[in-house]
């Protein structure tokens, strides 16, 4: 029951977190990209990996989306979280006109 709670606590907090991240489109610029990822790095700085890919899959849409995917496709599902945030810096950069 306690580790049940405790379970429900963690999800709720991984919820709020998550509410209180802005969105990122991947269009506002490179500052807006590295604003973004410092964001959700200090949010984060605890979660695990599938909870850090969840927060992104949720959090981006638009270009950011896109490049998240295509990170996925390169790497696969189980790729670390770093590695998907570079793909996505290094897709973002480059479309970044």
């Amino acid at each position: 029951m306690l580790l049940e709670l405790h379970r429900i606590t963690l999800s709720n907090q991984h919820a709020s977190m998550i509410k209180d991240l802005p969105t990122l489109y991947g269009t506002a610029g490179r500052d807006a990209v590295h604003d973004f990822f410092i964001t959700m790095e200090y949010c984060t700085r605890e979660w695990r990996e599938e909870k850090k890919m969840d927060a992104l899959r949720t959090k981006l849409k638009g270009k950011a989306m896109d490049a998240l995917n295509m990170a996925i496709n390169k790497f696969g599902q189980a790729a670390p979280y770093a590695t998907v945030k570079a793909e996505i810096l290094s897709v973002l950069r480059e479309t970044d006109h």
